[in-house]
């Protein structure tokens, strides 16, 4: 019923007026825009990437962990009360993000929340167990607070001309890493275990923060 209501008022849409200033640009204009935008703005794309790692580590984690509870011994009968937890503790997640955001630097902020979350998903990966599946709440609790911070800065920098154009880039290279990430997490978790594939996810999610500390450590 929502479906056939959502395209019941489609038919209400009414396309808007734009202003000679506000006219479309081309798709290479935008793409070259979107280039020059990122390049002025490094410890933006950093913060991006930051999220674009651990949001992939967070999205293989949410569709697998089902099969991380059996591998655990962990009964059906759990599973629903699991998911209900997965999708609560993203709510405080995200409002904690906020509040903290008032107190600590944002890079600061993530560089903490995401290396507990990798911490707490490889815990998970050494302990297949009931422990196992509370540290994956907690990585996705700590995964949850890092999309609002990430968006907030693409937010902050950005002006309404081409925020758009600048959240269609990321979501294209998002997808562009998702190859690279899901390939080497399909093999790992193939080859050998579910439980080493979060042990690629938690390495994988951590890899901005170590190319920036290996670029500062060269640099100095």
């Amino acid at each position: 019923m929502s479906t056939v209501i959502a395209f019941i008022l489609t038919f209400l849409l009414k396309d808007t007026v734009r202003q000679a200033d506000e006219m479309a640009h081309s798709m290479s204009d935008q793409v070259i825009e979107a280039f020059r935008f990122f390049k002025g703005e490094p410890a933006l794309v950093y913060v991006l990437f930051l999220g674009i790692a651990v949001g992939l580590a967070a999205g293989f984690v949410e569709e697998f962990w089902q099969l991380y509870l059996v591998d655990a011994g962990i009964g059906l009968s759990i599973f629903g009360l699991f998911y209900g937890v997965i999708l609560v503790v993203q709510i405080p997640g995200a409002l904690a993000a906020h509040a903290l955001r008032k107190r600590f630097r944002r890079k600061s902020l993530l560089t903490v929340v995401i290396l507990t979350g990798a911490s707490a998903l490889i815990f998970s990966a050494f302990q297949v167990n009931w422990l196992g599946a509370a540290a994956i709440i907690f990585f996705l609790l700590a995964a949850g607070m890092t999309e609002p911070l990430i968006l907030g800065a693409l937010h902050e920098k950005a002006d309404n001309r081409i925020r758009a154009t600048l959240e269609s880039f990321q979501s294209l290279v998002f997808n562009a890493v998702l190859i690279v990430a899901g390939t080497g997490f399909g093999y790992i978790a193939t080859q050998f275990t579910l439980a080493t594939g979060f042990l690629f996810l938690a390495i994988f999610s951590v890899v901005p923060l170590a190319m920036r500390a290996f670029g500062k450590f060269n640099h100095e």
